[in-house]
C-alpha cells in the first residue's frame, strides 16, 4: 500500500525545515536522524517515508481493518507517534471491537495551544476511517519555498470556508508555504 493520504497530509519536503513543534523533519514528516544541511533526494525521501510507515502502523497491522481504516488510523499515528497514549487506546478498542469515534482522534494542539490545521486534519481522518461520502479532501498540493509566496495571502484565496481568512489562519509550520484546493465540506 502506497498510503497516498499520509503523504497528502503530510506534504512533502526534500528540504529539512522545523515542524510547528521546532523538530527537525525532513520528507513526508520524518523526524528521525534529519541531517539539516542536507537536501534529500525523492528516493531518500519514499526510503525514509517506508521505513516509518513500518514502524509507526505496526501497532495497527492484523487488527482486521479496511484499507481506509488502515490508512486514516495511520495518519493519525504518524502524526502522534506511535508510542502517543492515544495510539494505545485506540488500538484497545479495535481490539475489544468497540467502534472509533471522532473523539479518539482528539490531538489537535501543539505545545498545549489548540492547532486548527491539526483539528482539520483530525476531521478528515474520522471522515476516511467512518466511511463517510463527505471527506474534506486536500488536493493538488504543490510545496514551494517559503521565501517564494506569502503562506497567509495563498491559503486566504485558496479556500473558501469563511473561517479561514487574513486573521485567524494558523500556519503549520511544517509546511510553510502550500498551494491548495479543496473539495467536499469541513465534516
Amino acid at each position: 500500500m502506497s498510503y497516498p493520504f499520509i503523504k497528502q497530509q503530510e506534504g512533502k519536503r526534500n528540504k529539512p525545515y522545523k515542524d510547528i513543534g521546532g523538530v527537525w523533519t525532513v520528507g513526508y514528516g520524518s523526524t528521525a536522524n534529519v541531517d539539516p544541511n542536507k537536501v534529500y533526494s525523492d528516493k531518500e525521501v519514499d526510503d525514509l517515508f517506508n521505513k516509518d510507515i513500518e514502524t509507526h502502523l505496526a501497532p495497527i497491522k492484523g487488527l482486521g481493518l479496511s484499507p481506509n481504516q488502515e490508512e486514516a488510523i495511520g495518519s493519525y499515528i504518524f502524526n502522534v507517534g506511535p508510542n502517543h497514549k492515544s495510539v494505545n487506546a485506540i488500538v484497545d478498542k479495535i481490539k475489544q471491537n468497540i467502534p472509533l469515534t471522532r473523539e479518539d482522534f482528539k490531538i489537535n494542539t501543539v505545545n498545549g495551544k489548540f492547532n486548527q490545521a491539526l483539528n482539520d486534519r483530525r476531521d478528515r481522518e474520522y471522515a476516511l476511517y467512518s466511511g463517510s461520502a463527505n471527506i474534506p479532501k486536500l488536493t493538488g498540493s504543490t510545496i514551494q519555498e517559503p521565501e517564494s509566496i506569502d503562506t497567509r495571502e495563498l491559503l486566504a484565496s485558496g479556500l473558501d470556508d469563511p473561517r479561514m481568512n487574513q486573521k485567524n489562519i494558523e500556519i503549520d509550520n511544517r509546511i510553510p508555504t502550500i498551494s491548495v484546493k479543496w473539495e467536499g465540506g469541513w465534516g
